[in-house]
């Protein structure tokens, strides 16, 4: 193999590129940019941003889209909302079932039941982030087309709090994994990212949601990278999450736990062996708490069988009977781990 192009002068890192043969002719290329430090949530970092709010440039929840002009160019798109039904004649018609408003007791069954009467079922589905009472969409195609993105926000708009629109536009750009026809990918990630960073510092009381969404994101962004540029992806991401000033709050543990399950599966024996062994660590710290006793329990038998798929033999089947033993709530005295998603 040869050495690279370019080598980085001493104390920088610079964007750089690898190149060696892989055929005959065929060369595989690969740029990675390293100038940029890991994200800090901290203040003092892109100071500035409290007082200039980020431009929505997706789904604007605020601003009224303009009405239809005649010209040469292409007119705004306007929102589609259901219009109200009434009966032709003054016949007595049964009323239709109200809709729950999602601000009720169970936001997800509400705000789901909105979404499937004005989108309906099963267009978009509607869960609780893992460890938080935040919502998360998901799509049941991508890329999110315009006409379809604007119905959703209308309804979102019309359902949710105004301080949850920003959370929402977020967890939008996260479910439609960066592929909306009105910016490239690259755009919807940056916009999604700075979201997440202002929200985080704007908001002290929200701030493990808040990182634990950012993690996510990163973790969705990568994946639509090639294996070379998500690996070096995710040791950039492992530096940035030692800073997270909430990285012990559970939504951020399970969302980092779901990062080194990915990483994982990006790679092959003692490397992803190694990255499971950091999950067995994280889920015994979830198994020390009382309060998250059942969820480690759940969360370390995932990761069990998934270490069973990378063993043979003996070890394979030990580790087999383990997870199972923490499914039927055998291990260690342990009582069954309850079903159902964890809120604080």
């Amino acid at each position: 193999m040869q050495r690279p192009l370019h080598t980085p002068p001493a104390g920088s890192l610079r964007n750089w590129t690898v190149q060696w043969p892989m055929h005959r002719n065929q060369v595989l290329q690969w740029g990675y940019w390293f100038d940029q430090p890991p994200v800090d949530f901290s203040d003092g970092v892109l100071e500035g941003e409290r007082a200039s709010p980020i431009a929505v440039t997706v789904l604007d929840p605020v601003a009224e889209p303009a009405p239809v002009a005649p010209a040469a160019h292409t007119a705004p798109v306007t929102p589609v909302r259901p219009a109200a039904v009434r009966p032709a004649t003054a016949v007595a018609t049964p009323a239709a079932e109200p809709v729950a408003s999602p601000r009720s007791a169970d936001p997800v069954a509400s705000l789901q039941a909105r979404l499937d009467h004005d989108l309906g079922a099963g267009a978009v589905s509607v869960e609780l982030m893992p460890g938080s009472n935040q919502l998360m969409l998901l799509l049941d195609r991508v890329p999110l087309v315009r006409e379809d993105g604007v119905r959703l926000w209308a309804v979102l708009r019309e359902c949710m709090p105004e301080a949850q629109l920003r959370w929402m536009q977020a967890a939008l750009l996260h479910a439609c994994r960066f592929e909306i026809d009105s910016m490239s990918p690259d755009a919807a990630f940056q916009q999604a990212t700075a979201i997440t960073v202002q929200s985080s510092r704007q908001d002290p009381d929200a701030s493990a949601d808040w990182q634990a969404l950012w993690l996510r994101l990163q973790l969705r962004w990568l994946e639509r990278q090639g294996t070379a540029a998500r690996l070096l992806g995710l040791v950039r991401l492992r530096a940035s999450h030692a800073l997270l000033s909430r990285q012990d709050a559970l939504p951020v543990q399970l969302a980092w736990l779901d990062t080194l399950h990915a990483w994982a599966a990006s790679q092959q024996g003692p490397a992803a062996l190694a990255r499971l062994a950091d999950a067995e660590a994280l889920c015994g710290r979830l198994l020390s708490a009382p309060a998250t006793t059942a969820l480690g329990q759940r969360c370390l038998a995932a990761t069990l069988q998934r270490r069973a798929l990378l063993e043979r033999g003996e070890a394979r089947i030990a580790t087999l009977r383990r997870a199972a033993g923490l499914v039927s709530g055998d291990a260690a005295g342990e009582p069954r781990a309850a079903a159902g998603p964890v809120r604080r």
